[in-house]
């Protein structure tokens, strides 16, 4: 049981480091350039996200975080 406690921990920690280097990267390109415009953004960097970026927990959650700031950024 305490392997898996600690896989799972291990598994947690990597997605959210490399979730926190894509999302430093990108949710300031988003910001400067395609602001309200996430499928622009989603269709010109998710191929290059996928690639940098392993795991697909991480990349899923980064996608998902700078979408959620063009859906509240659309409300305004």
């Amino acid at each position: 049981m305490q392997n898996t406690a600690r896989q799972c921990r291990e598994t947690l920690l990597a997605d959210y480091a490399q979730y926190q280097q894509c999302i430093s990267v990108y949710m300031p390109i988003y910001n400067d350039s395609y602001m309200a415009r996430f499928d622009s953004f989603n269709d010109k960097y998710t191929a290059e996200i996928t690639r940098k970026y392993s795991r697909p927990n991480a990349r899923s959650i980064c996608l998902s975080e700078i979408e959620t700031m063009d859906r509240v950024m659309s409300i305004f």
